[in-house]
């Protein structure tokens, strides 16, 4: 497959590609032990029936309930580590903010089949995904291309081989991933092709440019990092 950042040889010269959008999607792997939330988030689950707006063919998700993962005994080494991720992915983007903390947090389970379809979280400043429990085969994470409606008048080979005008970019993604992204940048996981079931606990973030009157655990400072 032609990949689309690589040098053009013009001859004598040599044609670079210049990276215009910025880097807006990180990845990581947790150090933390994942195996008690994964154990909570399938209980929890496993009471739950609606699959909400976005989750297909079976997938189910905690986003209305009001039991908050990152709240968790289970979730507290985690929620410190990605406290410290999530700051310096926000200075990376360059946003000017003195706190920081989590909004909203749930879990999403697909069995075979099941995947979650497009949508974002446009009210929240950073988003982040971990894989409590990924499956070999267990189906990736795409974003949606959003300058792929610029392109779509134009012509193109009638086999598309480059991922130039591929409407999702995707990422892999393995057992104790994390992703951190935008709100606003719309994604969907693809359908678990795996007999195992697939975990994902999802993280909505806020940043404040002035500390909150009243105390709040979630929140943090730079210094607090």
């Amino acid at each position: 497959m032609a990949e689309t950042t690589k040098n053009i040889n013009s001859g004598k010269q040599i044609m670079e590609p210049i990276l215009i959008s910025p880097h807006l999607v990180y990845k990581v792997k947790c150090p933390v032990d994942l195996t008690f939330i994964a154990e909570r988030s399938a209980k929890l689950l496993d009471t739950i029936a609606d699959p909400g707006e976005v989750e297909q063919d079976g997938g189910i998700t905690s986003t209305g309930h009001l039991d908050a993962p990152h709240l968790w005994e289970e979730a507290r080494l985690l929620n410190g580590w990605l406290k410290g991720q999530a700051n310096k992915v926000l200075e990376a983007w360059d946003l000017n903010f003195n706190t920081f903390g989590i909004t909203k947090s749930w879990v999403n389970s697909h069995f075979e089949g099941a995947w979650t379809d497009t949508h974002d979280h446009g009210n929240s400043h950073l988003r982040c995904s971990v894989y409590i429990q990924q499956p070999k085969n267990g189906g990736n994470l795409e974003f949606e291309n959003k300058e792929r409606t610029l392109f779509a008048g134009y012509p193109r080979f009638a086999q598309n081989q480059s991922k130039l005008h591929n409407y999702f970019t995707e990422v892999e993604v393995e057992q104790g991933d994390v992703v951190f992204f935008p709100g606003w940048l719309s994604h969907r996981s693809q359908p678990n092709k795996s007999t195992q079931r697939r975990i994902v606990m999802g993280m909505n973030w806020h940043c404040e440019l002035e500390r909150p009157q009243q105390t709040d655990n979630d929140h943090i400072t730079r210094q607090d990092v």
